[in-house]
């Protein structure tokens, strides 16, 4: 940053974009966050759920081998069964929080897709915006070193009426066939080649502007990823707006 030539206003404005950026991305880990809380939750519940489930197969197990055996107390088998009945019971009401639990944790990952897709967005378009103004430097520079002046004086030595204006052709994104006749178009085209060529060949002030201007967000977390309907459809079954 420090070596482009920005003014003040200029680098106040760059500031304000970065800000707006950084904002997203602060709103983005709150819902890693959020996301990270919700997920743990569940693997806790899952793992919790596994353990009691076998639990209960292994008293299921040890009831089976006790009537195999036909060598038991009655009350050794029903403490038995007992045990096994009440690991199921404990399962079942687990597995209900586990639905509220699986519930709470997609609408945090629809929550965090919107964060991730908004802050993908806003980076493009807050680089789109930096480069406009780092494009303004730029045109600052040509004109402290006389670059325009000197295109200017090219185009009147190579223009063929002397009584048109020889930058009104150029004011068109698209040189029209009429306006070629009052230009040297040919040596136009090589000019702009040429420029094409330097800028092909130069290396940028800042190495990885991207990356430096306006640092990527880190989510490896996986998160729906339905088409627009799908998701709109679920957001709607979930009461949530996406």
């Amino acid at each position: 940053m420090q070596k482009i030539p920005f003014t003040a206003e200029q680098e106040a404005e760059i500031k304000n974009l970065q800000a707006r950026y950084q904002e997203a991305v602060s709103i983005h880990n709150e819902k890693i966050a959020h996301y990270t809380v919700a997920k743990e939750k569940l693997d806790t519940l899952n793992r919790t759920i596994a353990a009691i489930e076998n639990e209960a197969r292994e008293a299921r197990e040890n009831s089976k081998s006790l009537i195999r055996s036909l060598i038991f107390e009655t009350k050794q088998l029903l403490n038995a069964k007992s045990k096994e009945q009440a690991a199921y019971n404990l399962v079942e009401d687990y597995q209900e929080i586990r639905t509220e639990l699986v519930t709470a944790l997609e609408i945090q990952s629809f929550a965090l897709e919107k964060a991730r897709n908004s802050v993908a967005t806003l980076r493009l378009k807050t680089a789109h915006e930096i480069g406009k103004i780092i494009f303004r430097v730029a045109i600052d520079e040509l004109h402290k070193n006389n670059g325009f002046s000197l295109l200017r004086t090219a185009l009147e030595l190579t223009h063929n009426d002397t009584n048109a204006n020889p930058v009104q052709a150029l004011s068109y994104s698209v040189i029209s066939t009429h306006d070629k006749k009052y230009i040297d178009y040919d040596y136009f085209k090589d000019f702009l080649k040429k420029v094409g060529n330097e800028l092909s060949s130069s290396e940028p002030l800042i190495n990885d502007c991207f990356l430096e201007l306006i640092p990527p967000i880190q989510n490896q977390y996986a998160t729906p990823n339905l088409s627009i309907v799908a998701t709109n459809k679920r957001c709607a079954e979930l009461g949530i707006v996406y």
